[in-house]
Formats: C-alpha cells, sequence, structure tokens
C-alpha cells in the first residue's frame, strides 16, 4: 500500500484547464491541506488512488556528478545529500546529462545517473493517453533510500486529475521530483525540433522541481527559475538560476542536512 503519512504536499508547474471548454486559464496551486494521514512534516494534498504495483527497484550509483568547489567547504558548507537522477522510459540523452551537471552545480550535491530507466507504464491512463505524475512519484520513492533526493526524467506527457497537463512535479519539502521532456520539444508546437532550446527548458523546470524539494514555493521575481510556468514561453523569459532569496533558503536548507 501507499504510504499516505510519508507524503509531503505536492506542487507542480502547470496548466489550468477550464471545465469542459478544453480552455486554458490561469495558474493554479494544486494543493491544499488536508485532514486526512498527517505527520508531523507532512500534508497529504489531492487524495487520489496509486496503482499498487510497483515500478520495481532499479540500480543507482552508476555514474556520478560532483559539483567543483569554489572554496574551501567549512563545517556548515557541506554537500547536500545525494541526488538520484533515473529516467522513466527513454528521454533525451542529452537533456539527462545536461539537468544532472545543472543540479550538480545549483545544489552543490553528488548527483548519481541511473542507467536503469524506470517503465512509466504502471503509471498510463488509456482514458486520458497520459502518464500520473504522482505514480511515478512513488515509483521514484521506492527507487531510492532516503533520505536522499530522487528525481525522474521522463519523455511522457504527465497529467494531474484535475489539470490538462503538468510539465513536472515535486513533493514540497519532500524527496522526489519528476520532469516531462513532452512538452518542452519544439517539435510538439509544430516547429523544427532545437536541442538548445530543449536543453535549456529542460533545466529550468528542473530546478524548478527539486527547489520545492527543498521547501521553496513558487518566487514572484519573474527572472527566478522559481517563478511558475504556465506555458513554454514563460519557461523560455524566466532565467535557469534562483534568486537571491531563494538560494539563502536552499542554503540554510543544506545547512541543516549537515548538522
Amino acid at each position: 500500500m501507499f504510504p499516505w503519512g510519508s507524503l509531503p504536499r505536492l506542487f507542480s508547474s502547470y496548466i489550468h484547464e477550464a471545465k469542459h471548454t478544453g480552455a486554458f486559464s490561469y495558474s493554479v496551486r494544486a494543493c491544499t491541506e488536508s485532514p486526512i494521514a498527517k505527520s508531523p512534516d507532512a500534508s497529504l494534498c489531492e487524495l487520489t488512488e496509486f496503482a499498487e504495483e510497483s515500478g520495481g527497484q532499479v540500480t543507482l550509483s552508476v555514474h556520478t556528478l560532483k559539483a567543483a568547489p569554489t572554496h574551501e567547504s567549512g563545517p556548515s558548507e557541506r554537500m547536500a545529500a545525494p541526488i538520484h537522477l533515473i529516467p522513466v522510459g527513454a528521454p533525451d540523452n542529452g537533456a539527462f546529462i545536461a539537468i544532472a551537471e545543472a543540479l550538480a552545480e545549483a545544489f552543490d550535491a553528488v548527483v548519481e545517473m541511473s542507467e536503469r530507466a524506470l517503465s512509466p507504464r504502471p503509471a498510463y491512463d488509456a482514458k486520458r493517453g497520459q502518464h500520473s505524475s504522482r505514480l511515478i512519484l512513488q515509483s521514484l520513492l521506492d527507487a531510492a533510500p532516503p533520505p536522499d533526493r530522487v528525481v525522474g526524467v521522463t519523455d511522457v506527457d504527465l497529467f494531474m486529475p484535475i489539470l490538462t497537463f503538468v510539465f513536472g512535479e515535486a513533493q514540497l519539502g519532500g524527496r522526489a521530483a519528476v520532469v516531462s521532456l513532452h512538452r518542452l520539444h519544439q517539435s510538439f508546437y509544430g516547429l523544427p525540433d532545437s536541442l538548445p532550446y530543449l536543453h535549456d527548458r529542460a533545466i529550468k523546470e528542473a530546478l524548478h522541481e527539486v527547489g520545492h524539494t527543498y521547501g521553496l514555493i513558487h518566487c514572484p521575481d519573474y527572472r527566478c527559475v522559481m517563478t511558475a510556468s504556465r506555458v513554454v514561453e514563460e519557461i523560455d523569459l524566466k532565467g535557469a538560476e534562483f534568486c537571491t532569496a531563494c538560494q539563502a533558503k536552499i542554503a540554510l536548507s543544506n545547512r541543516r542536512h549537515t548538522r
């Protein structure tokens, strides 16, 4: 059974869907407090059914990336917990590597890349023709031991029950995040594919979702990577860096981790 009590609040980057019209409206927070399965440091958001089938375990720590230190680290400036990066299906290899490098640098963390992919098949919803981001999050949690973070990169289209699609989803203050490349390809919009566009968007969305696992919420600074992206053009407009305020929160989280 799914460990409901251990699931922190879920956040996403997404488009909101107007009822029965198919029209896109505004971006909203997908989570509300729930009295169900409270735990000291977590609350459940948008209770949904999870398939009981496990995606299976994967072998981790195949390749490791480590951010090069820019200064001598003191006792309170050690690296963050490792980040396990796992392909879900067959995402673009160049984007996968670009994400690994960006995460290692931005979060001063060891990034361990798995060569074995998780299958997205158990998360497929035939009625929608999409894959459940939440089912994939659970598979990722099963694949990596706590307290390490785990990030899935997939090329399948993701959804949440009340939304048309999501670019990605993460546990706020938790361990797991997933990023979809599906709608980051130029070809999805009828344009010639561009690897620079794909990799830039993938990096931004990965940093954004992993930022949520550090407890960061959407940032009002439009230049910050934590600003919400309702459409792909907004991903292109925002920067690939955290603002000063968000950087400070990440540093604080890392210091707490190393105590």
